[in-house]
């Protein structure tokens, strides 16, 4: 389950992104890092005071802009520290939160990373349907209004996921993104949701599928190492 996270946002050219504030880890945390810059084709190289991270995915439009990373450490050590990305070049507006979750099994799956310009409206924003086939799950999701509106996107009228907070002010003064979350108690098809009022914005939107079972030994980083795929 989401225990805490920590982020940031920035605005120009810049080598690298660090939270803001430390996450303090138990023995067999799970953190699930996600990085964002615009341009540029050099994966982030994420510090390591909780353990080694795995890339589970990485994701551009076609445009080649912004670049999006999920990195993963399934069973963390324990500690308190931030968390830090540094690129291989100056990259403009990065973002950086690290979800830490606790009492979760393996990572399963997830939704790949999608953009949407879906218009105003009640739950236009979505990560797509994602099928639960190993029930009981802890989902993760995540969307962000990229156009910058300064405005976190509500969750869904008729989402079953739960607010967990926003970031990513990118120079905005207020949030643009939102995290919400959802224990599937059952097999089937779930989708996180999240509603716009503009009628021209661009969001990201992700979804991510744990197990409820019993995590691998601390420092261990298997499990499905995945593919989420690459989008372009």
């Amino acid at each position: 389950m989401l225990i805490d996270f920590a982020q940031n946002s920035l605005t120009g050219a810049q080598p690298g992104i660090t939270t803001l504030t430390d996450l303090t880890t138990d023995t067999g945390d799970t953190l699930v890092a996600m990085v964002i810059y615009d341009v540029g084709n050099d994966a982030p190289v994420l510090s390591t005071d909780f353990g080694t991270w795995v890339e589970l995915t990485e994701f551009q439009r076609l445009d080649q802009s912004p670049r999006f990373h999920v990195f993963l450490i399934q069973s963390a050590l324990a500690g308190t520290a931030d968390v830090s990305a540094t690129f291989g070049a100056n990259r403009e507006f990065p973002g950086i939160i690290v979800f830490q979750l606790r009492d979760v099994g393996d990572f399963i799956d997830g939704v790949v990373p999608a953009y949407n310009n879906p218009g105003s409206g009640d739950d236009v924003v979505t990560t797509g349907p994602y099928t639960v086939t190993d029930s009981p799950n802890y989902v993760l999701a995540f969307a962000c209004d990229l156009s910058g509106s300064g405005t976190p996107p509500p969750n869904g009228t008729t989402s079953v996921f739960t607010s967990e907070g926003t970031a990513w002010q990118f120079g905005a003064g207020t949030d643009n993104a939102r995290i919400v979350d959802y224990t599937a108690p059952t097999d089937g098809a779930i989708e996180a949701t999240w509603n716009s009022g503009f009628g021209s914005h661009t969001y990201l939107a992700i979804l991510l599928a744990f197990g409820l079972g019993e995590p691998p030994p601390a420092g261990n980083v298997s499990g499905r190492a995945l593919l989420l795929g690459v989008g372009g």
